[in-house]
């Protein structure tokens, strides 16, 4: 947590959001049991899956924004199915019991054909202050595909609440 308080967040088993928090009491059997964290509502997301990657970073441009792989569900010709992991943003409440907002932060290829998988997000800056996602990117549909790094810059997104990679590089 950014505030160096002794708990953590992380993607559990079942691909879900939790957080552990170190000084809880534990249970009766003497352990400390995770917590999952809610979406609340219909907020966008909430019905995908967390792929193990979790960022937090402590810029306050982001307003305490995380960063996760997410497979968001879909559906087509009345199928259900997960897509590809995805960058998103997801915003929690002041006492991160609940996920309250969420959106993509990367911007799909052009057409988005569906095989790009996204992982491992990460904020820093360049030498000018300007906010930088990292994140690694591969295609699905060549199998001699290799994991690119792939660096953008990102800035808030006023008529969203939340955050947009600004162009594609």
């Amino acid at each position: 947590f950014p505030d160096r308080s002794a708990r953590i967040l992380f993607v559990d088993s079942r691909s879900r959001l939790a957080r552990l928090e170190f000084e809880a009491r534990p249970d009766r059997r003497g352990e400390l049991r995770p917590k999952t964290l809610r979406w609340r509502g219909e907020v966008a997301g909430s019905d995908g899956m967390l792929g193990g990657d979790v960022s937090w970073p402590s810029d306050p441009r982001l307003n305490g924004r995380i960063l996760a792989s997410v497979s968001p569900r879909s559906t087509r010709g009345g199928v259900v199915r997960l897509e590809r992991e995805q960058i998103w943003w997801l915003q929690l409440d002041p006492e991160c019991t609940e996920v309250v907002a969420a959106g993509r932060l990367t911007r799909p290829g052009v057409p988005d054909d569906g095989l790009a998988t996204e992982r491992c997000p990460v904020i820093g800056t360049d030498a000018g202050g300007r906010l930088l996602l990292a994140y690694l990117e591969r295609r699905t549909d060549d199998p001699k595909s290799h994991w690119r790094l792939k660096v953008v810059p990102v800035a808030s997104a006023p008529e969203s609440g939340g955050l947009s990679v600004l162009a594609s590089e």
